[in-house]
């Protein structure tokens, strides 16, 4: 449901390694395969300034990117079941022959439209919720714009306190794309690109079961990953770490390390569904695509040997689930 959502986690999942090209032909080749997904969000911290408008209602008047700009930003802290930040915009208008408008909001966010729960209490949103303080001024003729008054008393403004709004993250439309924010009814509505968001993913825990085999000899059992990463949403990529375990029937194998990687989103997807709860995103506004990764990983395995390898990581869209390849060299105590 929450595409982008996923998508982060999806660059969390860059642990799942491999690239077969990094094996060679001896006897101590390995060779896995791991399907899982994501036991637990951790905590994320979201940071989105923007943008270039695309639309914009406020009560009586409409506006769009021929005749207004805007500025805004979203800063908010996503921990377990918790949520909270501030978001702020400014939309700046001149319409009707000359008359200026201008639209500022600062709101405080507390809670979060249901996305993809765990079953430990953390979330990934679908939206952050938000009591915003609103004020409109408009002018006219030549008497400016955004100060409510002039000389010539050509200015009104408007307030509207404590108006419940809600932000869309922009996960959910990758690559600077469009995302949404308004009022819960209706009265304020704002379509807008970000220029710059950024998404740090910690304590997120991944985890699920792994075949393979090692010099000719079959591997099964499970693994466990706790997983940091950075997401940069406008140009669709994220940078990865952390550590990974495996649990399996070979000692050998049987091992706990790091990894770090690179992960990226892959351009288009298909249109989120509608919401359960809290109004629709505009058209344009809510996409869901998978995600893929790669990148290196080292382990110490319970005999005292080291494994290391390379992995691959495909999501799946939303980006909650995941399979990967892993190639590995596991060398003995000493070698």
């Amino acid at each position: 449901m929450s595409a982008k959502i996923l998508i982060a986690l999806g660059f969390l999942f860059i642990l799942t390694l491999a690239s077969p090209a990094f094996a060679d032909s001896q006897s101590n080749n390995l060779s896995l395969s791991l399907a899982g997904g994501v036991i637990s969000a951790g905590s994320q911290t979201y940071s989105i300034e923007g943008g270039h408008l695309v639309s914009a209602t406020v009560p009586g008047y409409t506006f769009d990117q021929t005749n207004a700009e805007v500025d805004y930003s979203i800063n908010a802290v996503v921990n377990g079941a918790t949520v909270s930040g501030t978001a702020t915009f400014d939309i700046s208008a001149v319409v009707d022959g000359g008359t200026h408008f201008d639209v500022q909001g600062y709101a405080t966010i507390g809670a979060a439209v249901p996305g993809i729960p765990f079953s430990d209490g953390s979330q990934i949103p679908s939206g952050f919720v938000a009591v915003a303080d609103v004020k409109v001024s408009s002018c006219h003729g030549d008497s400016g714009h955004g100060n409510g008054h002039n000389n010539n008393g050509k200015c009104t403004t408007t307030e509207q306190p404590e108006l419940p709004m809600v932000f869309e993250p922009s996960y959910l439309n990758p690559f600077g794309g469009p995302i949404f924010f308004g009022s819960e009814d209706g009265t304020i509505a704002i379509v807008a690109t970000y220029t710059t968001s950024r998404v740090t993913w910690t304590g997120i825990q991944l985890g699920g079961l792994l075949t393979g085999n090692l010099a000719g000899s079959s591997v099964s059992g499970s693994f466990g990953m706790t997983v940091g990463a950075v997401e940069d949403l406008a140009h669709g990529f994220e940078s990865d770490h952390g550590t990974i375990s495996f649990l399996t029937n070979n000692p050998a194998v049987t091992a706990s390390g790091s990894f770090l990687g690179f992960s990226t989103i892959p351009r288009g997807g298909s249109a989120c569904p509608p919401y359960p709860v809290g109004p629709p995103f505009p058209a344009g506004t809510c996409q869901i695509t998978g995600f893929s990764s790669s990148g290196l990983f080292f382990q110490t395995n319970s005999l005292g040997g080291s494994i290391l390898g390379r992995y691959s990581t495909t999501w799946t869209a939303p980006a909650v689930a995941f399979s990967s390849s892993v190639s590995a060299i596991v060398k003995q105590p000493g070698k």
